[in-house]
């Protein structure tokens, strides 16, 4: 997911910048009460118009085909991976101002606690 969205980023960003950034929210500011590690990928390509966001994750969905469409795809990259984030109990959103504004994407994962986790059994030498 991380590359399918960082490589989206590279794809429709000609000039400007990519920024990747990270952060934990903790229970009490998150509505679950779980700890999730938050990665955002904000770039300055060509944006989404506002109401073309929705669509972005249905399969074979593209913003706007006509601008889109020079660059290729299927339009399943961010489908599956709303499907797989799901899965996981994580999310995966985009925001973007509009045309030519850029985009922000957000792939949110729930922490394992380590105590959780099954401990490792120790063989025989």
């Amino acid at each position: 997911m991380f590359l399918n969205v960082l490589s989206n980023a590279i794809k429709f960003t000609k000039t400007g910048s990519i920024t990747i950034t990270t952060r934990i929210a903790s229970p009490s500011s998150s509505s679950e009460g779980e700890t999730y590690v938050t990665v955002a990928i904000l770039d300055t390509g060509i944006g989404v118009d506002k109401s073309n966001q929705s669509k972005l994750f249905q399969p074979f969905v593209m913003a706007d085909g006509s601008r889109t469409r020079e660059f290729g795809g299927a339009g399943l990259g961010l489908a599956i991976s709303r499907n797989l984030m799901e899965l996981m109990h994580g999310s995966i959103t985009l925001s973007s101002e509009g045309k030519d504004r850029g985009s922000t994407v957000e792939i949110a994962l729930p922490v394992i606690k380590t105590s959780l986790l099954p401990k490792p059994t120790s063989s025989p030498p």
